[in-house]
């Protein structure tokens, strides 16, 4: 302990009588460890680190697959045929972002939202920390309307007040009844939406069209011990009977399976990790730079030696 006081007072002192060499070394050394963490904790974050749920491992992005789109938005009709017959999916569920004209209260906004099916957060493993989740009974169309609320909307116009539960908003002209509220941590795909709605209660004549894809984009969680290629065969078989059953609208339409991980990190992978080979290159370079400063200094005290 003592001999690395004794250093550690040696190199103050040595440092202390050479200011602008400590200063550029100090200056070189941050310039490359602080480009090298802060990239490397972006990396960590989007490829290293798993999904923020539970069991992400087996989360899987549906898509519906044509000779002209390998990865489609998905017709709600061939998503309740494909949540019934699959055999490899312990469960499915499909949203659709939609913002809302949030009315009656003061002062209005436009808020985030996103129409969902009933199974959504259950497939994702999250759970309301207030009121409850939506029901077969809320999603379909005639049911009552109601409405989860992202936590940070909950927070920021409501107080955070458990008294929302029961309470009405207006959305795009109808109103809603509050049953639940999702936690401000949960996101997917992009930042916090403010409020959830059942999908299935949405009665658009586009959308209940076979031959139609409204934006709607399906998710679901593996069966446990099932691959992807188990669940690829499974869903090409289900897409042959639809193909079969509905010639004119699923002619010629497969399904494609993408693991959520995957999906949600799409073409930065290759980008980040090149970014990260050139910042810990910059980080060699400054280490470099270091070496050469303090051999240039030792050729200057070549004379005491």
């Amino acid at each position: 302990m003592s001999t690395l006081l004794h250093d550690l007072r040696y190199a103050a002192r040595m440092l202390a009588k050479s200011p602008a060499f400590a200063i550029a070394a100090v200056l070189t050394l941050a310039l490359g460890i602080g480009a090298s963490t802060a990239l490397f904790s972006v990396v960590n974050g989007v490829l290293l680190s798993p999904l923020p749920y539970p069991d992400a491992g087996r989360l899987t992005a549906i898509y519906d697959h044509s000779p002209e789109f390998e990865h489609a938005p998905v017709s709600y009709l061939n998503f309740l045929d494909w949540q019934r017959d699959s055999k490899t999916f312990s469960s499915m569920a499909i949203y659709r972002n939609q913002d809302y004209s949030f009315t009656g209260a003061q002062p209005a906004e436009r808020v985030s939202g996103s129409m969902i099916s009933a199974d959504f957060f259950r497939v994702l493993g999250q759970h309301p920390i207030l009121g409850r989740d939506f029901g077969a009974a809320d999603d379909h169309v005639g049911a009552a309307p109601v409405a989860i609320l992202g936590g940070g909307f909950w927070k920021r116009r409501f107080g955070s007040s458990p008294s929302v539960l029961g309470q009405a908003m207006t959305l795009n002209g109808t109103s809603y009844t509050v049953v639940g509220v999702i936690p401000p941590s949960f996101t997917f795909y992009r930042p916090q939406r403010d409020v959830y709605t059942p999908i299935g209660q949405w009665n658009d004549a586009s959308f209940l069209n076979r031959n139609v894809d409204v934006s709607s984009h399906a998710v679901g969680r593996l069966e446990p011990g099932v691959t992807l290629a188990q669940a690829s065969a499974d869903m090409d078989a289900i897409a042959r009977d639809l193909a079969a059953t509905y010639p004119v609208a699923d002619k010629n339409r497969g399904i494609a399976l993408v693991p959520l991980k995957q999906d949600i990190v799409g073409n930065v992978q290759p980008f980040l990790l090149v970014l990260l080979a050139a910042v810990w290159f910059l980080l060699l370079i400054a280490c470099a730079n270091v070496a050469n400063l303090v051999l240039a200094r030792s050729l200057g005290r070549s004379r005491e030696f």
